[in-house]
């Protein structure tokens, strides 16, 4: 979806709930300590991403978990953010190299509502246990379960 028609569909909602008189102008108040603290918690979890190196010698969440604990934030910050999310997910895709390349596709197939237990799926079939000629299907086949 374009941002255009994000923004036109965002305003037909408001324009919905609260309808104008003639005349009337359209005041929207923006929380600028709310909007502060989402802009600190973006950068405090861009910066624990981009500092984070998965080893695959534990989980990636409980690693993610242990950084972000530290700034007194959870994972549920890449359940809120899209944005955040996206980069979580591209960040690990980027550590898929030489035999585990051809898995990086899996990544493609974890979604923001269920991510956590996708992942640890993913690394306990690739990492705690032996990779064999089915492990691939079998972890997509995990994954896509509902």
């Amino acid at each position: 979806m374009s941002a255009i028609s994000v923004m036109t569909k965002f305003k037909m909602i408001l324009e919905e709930e609260q309808p104008l008189i003639a005349g009337q102008t359209s005041t929207y108040f923006i929380d600028i300590e709310e909007v502060r603290e989402r802009e600190i918690r973006v950068h405090q979890v861009l910066s624990v991403l981009k500092s984070t190196n998965y080893t695959w010698c534990q989980s990636p969440i409980k690693t993610l978990r242990n950084k972000l604990r530290i700034f007194g934030l959870d994972e549920t910050v890449f359940e809120e953010d899209p944005i955040l999310f996206c980069t979580f997910q591209h960040r690990l895709s980027g550590k898929f190299r030489g035999n585990l390349k051809k898995y990086q596709p899996l990544l493609s197939l974890i979604y923001q509502r269920h991510w956590q237990w996708q992942v640890n799926v993913i690394w306990e079939i690739l990492f705690n246990s032996p990779i064999l000629e089915d492990s691939y299907a079998m972890t997509e086949t995990l994954i896509n379960a509902p």
